[in-house]
């Protein structure tokens, strides 16, 4: 992982283990404490019509900024106040 920040990186973060998510690898291969049950993703609106669905079909909750799924009647819709 590269930090990008000019401060340090705190440890707590650099304990941290990152690891690559395919939808293709869920619970049944990675174990349940392993796989990724929510998927936070800030792709472009292509990238995301083809991946978040096969996320949300291997049972991952998908929160996502691309404008993809943002008009989708059973997409709830998050709006900052």
């Amino acid at each position: 992982m590269r930090w990008k920040l000019d401060t340090p990186m705190p440890a707590r973060i650099a304990a941290m283990t990152v690891m690559a998510n395919v939808p293709e690898a869920p619970l049944a291969l990675l174990g349940p404490r392993r796989a990724a049950k929510i998927i936070f993703a800030a792709l472009d609106a292509d990238v995301a019509r083809e991946l978040e669905p096969k996320f949300a079909a291997a049972g991952c909750a998908v929160v996502s900024n691309s404008s993809a799924f943002r008009m989708v009647e059973d997409v709830p819709l998050v709006v900052r106040r």
